[in-house]
């Protein structure tokens, strides 16, 4: 594990700072506060709180942002939508629900998001709906299941969707029908092989990961997945 300090003033014109994977907690972030030009800022995997992310509105300009496995909650993130610039917020193994989703739905240059292990609802995905530029959701280990996928279908520009270990079944996937995704990860799912011909048909699909579904070789070599 790295250990950081952070000390005095750093330059203004610094617009990249990496330190997942530190010590670093709330009284060290304070040190970036007057980086008003920061645009990538990784704390994942740091000891930072609700109360470091009082900080957010010193970053302006923000685009990227991963908090994941940090201890930040949806208090910390009260004013997140305030980020309108924000393209790509990573709260991996977060307990933040539906009430962040609300305030990221606000977002509308949002292009991705990564949302494994946090504690969303299928309700709250339709706070995502009307965002017409993103393209990634991943969903890894969440209880999301048919009715939040269906959210996630009027979505027009979603083209990578990662729904490994959710409640999602053979019926939800057939909402996908049509749509021109290209990379879908079903692993650990209930899906079988009711769902293969519409994966059969979705236009562009590069990457499909089936892995420890109920699908089974004969009908997937049937299919040409």
């Amino acid at each position: 594990r790295r250990h950081t300090r952070l000390q005095g003033d750093w330059s203004s014109d610094v617009c990249s700072s990496d330190l997942g994977g530190t010590s670093v907690g709330d009284v060290g972030l304070r040190s970036l506060a007057g980086l008003h030009d920061l645009k990538f800022l990784d704390l994942s995997g740091t000891k930072v709180t609700d109360r470091g992310m009082e900080l957010l509105a010193s970053w302006p300009r923000l685009q990227y942002l991963w908090l994941g496995r940090t201890r930040v909650t949806d208090a910390g993130l009260a004013r997140i939508d305030e980020l309108t610039e924000l393209r790509y917020v990573e709260l991996t193994n977060l307990p933040v629900t539906d009430a962040t989703l609300a305030r990221l739905g606000r977002l509308q240059q949002l292009d991705a998001l990564s949302l494994g292990r946090t504690r969303i609802t299928d309700e709250g995905l339709q706070s995502l709906e009307k965002l017409s530029h993103m393209s990634g959701v991943d969903l890894v280990g969440t209880s999301i299941g048919d009715a939040g996928l269906r959210s996630l279908t009027r979505i027009p520009a979603l083209r990578l969707l990662g729904l490994a270990r959710t409640n999602v079944s053979d019926a939800g996937v057939a909402l996908l029908r049509g749509r021109r995704l290209e990379t879908l990860d079903l692993r650990r799912t209930s899906v079988g092989d009711a769902c293969l011909p519409t994966l059969l048909h979705l236009d562009g699909l590069n990457v499909l990961s089936l892995g420890h579904t109920r699908c089974t070789p004969e009908e997937i070599g049937r299919a040409h997945v």
